[in-house]
């Protein structure tokens, strides 16, 4: 009737070591949408931090019927240099929100072929309330390429997700 201490540790780590590899639904992979640069720049390259508006580019993702995250981005220039500014709505508890963020931790941005900006845990993350409305409104966080203008046209960034499984 009583389980020792061991097996039940065992069990444990084997219920997690199963639960810890997860592949999100085919159906909902991320859209690459690329943002006009004219618009990028016309509408919100005064404000420190964008707000979101229908010019992002963004998509999302689902692990289950219930968890998973939806992201909205754009590129901008701040002083001559490509800034990367976005932000996330994750649902879903526990190990299903660590897969969230580990997607956006090996995520890049990509332009013209060549990655530009890797790792994108800097997004803003938000309230999940926000998912309704695919994060319109919410200000994003911004974060620079260390790349020119001039090396960079804003209109050719995407944003480009690994495919396959997660682990954690």
């Amino acid at each position: 009737m009583f389980l020792n201490t061991g097996l039940k540790i065992t069990t444990l780590m084997m219920v997690f070591s199963l639960s810890a590899c997860i592949e999100p639904t085919a159906t909902q992979q991320p859209e690459a949408v690329s943002v006009p640069a004219s618009a990028a720049v016309d509408e919100i390259s005064t404000a420190p931090n964008p707000i979101v508006t229908t010019n992002f580019g963004g998509g999302s993702f689902r692990w289950s019927a219930t968890a998973g995250f939806v992201y909205r981005y754009t590129a901008i220039e701040r002083n001559g240099e490509v800034f990367i500014c976005g932000v996330n709505a994750r649902r879903g508890t526990g190990i299903l929100n660590r897969f969230s963020r580990e997607a956006l931790q090996q995520a890049s941005v990509v332009s013209n072929g060549r990655t530009i900006l890797r790792n994108l845990t800097f997004f803003n993350t938000v309230s999940n309330a926000n998912w309704g409305t695919r994060l319109m409104g919410t200000e994003t966080a911004c974060k620079s390429t260390g790349r020119s203008v001039d090396d960079v046209p804003l209109g050719s960034i995407s944003i480009h997700f690994r495919e396959g499984r997660y682990n954690l």
